[in-house]
């Protein structure tokens, strides 16, 4: 009688341990987005590496100034001649690194 208590008292158990293991499994599955391939979509990313990258297209002669986090948009200020247009801020979208905006500033004579 002693071996059906300890017999069912196991079963318990395991019957308790493995409901909570498919209902983990379940509510992991449901909160991890997935994209268009049904993969897991996990980002991550650490100190040293980039969350996105694209290419900015600069005028020849033309280099990056100061880039600063205005507005949810990035502003980028390019340096060099103004012959050239580099003396343009660009609006940049982080979420996808599309130039949103350019603006040239124009010397008016008094």
């Amino acid at each position: 009688m002693k071996a059906l208590k300890v017999l069912v008292i196991g079963m318990a158990v395991l019957i308790v341990v493995g409901f909570a293991v498919i209902v983990f499994t379940i509510a992991g599955r449901v909160s991890t987005p997935k994209d268009g391939d049904g993969t897991a979509v996990i980002a991550t990313p650490g100190p040293d590496t980039a969350s996105w990258q694209t290419d900015l297209p600069l005028p020849k002669g033309c280099r990056l100034g100061d880039v600063q986090l205005d507005g949810g948009l990035l502003l980028v200020r390019l340096e060099g001649p103004s012959s050239l247009g580099c003396d343009d801020l660009l609006l940049v979208s982080p979420d996808n690194g599309r130039i949103v905006g350019r603006i040239s500033p124009q010397l008016q004579e008094p």
